[in-house]
């Protein structure tokens, strides 16, 4: 490739055209780069979504008063268990939907 060809592919590369607007994917790829996160960040993310579930599975079971049945065991732990693989998964998304879910209930008396 000559200078002038690289030139013309550079700046083909970083503005494209799509439906007539020009789409910088320069920014594209620093996005991507700045998105990406750490196996930290995806402990902590799971560690904060499973906190919130387990303060979801204390409400409900403060609620329902059980007797500590064995399903209610499993129940409360697959609450905390789901909540934390979701948190992980979509991070700061799924914990606001989660802690505006918590804050819904009413106060317990």
């Amino acid at each position: 490739m000559t200078t002038q060809e690289e030139n013309e592919t550079a700046e083909n590369v970083s503005g494209s055209t799509v439906f007539g607007d020009t789409v910088d994917t320069k920014n594209f790829t620093e996005a991507a780069v700045s998105n990406h996160r750490t196996l930290a960040d995806v402990a902590y993310q799971f560690c904060l979504g499973a906190a919130l579930g387990l303060v979801v599975a204390g409400i409900s079971l403060a609620i329902s008063m059980p007797d500590f049945q064995r399903w209610n065991l499993l129940a409360s732990v697959a609450v905390v268990l789901v909540s934390g693989l979701l948190s992980a998964s979509f991070g700061k998304h799924f914990l606001s939907r989660l802690i505006s879910f918590i804050e819904s209930f009413p106060p317990i008396a």
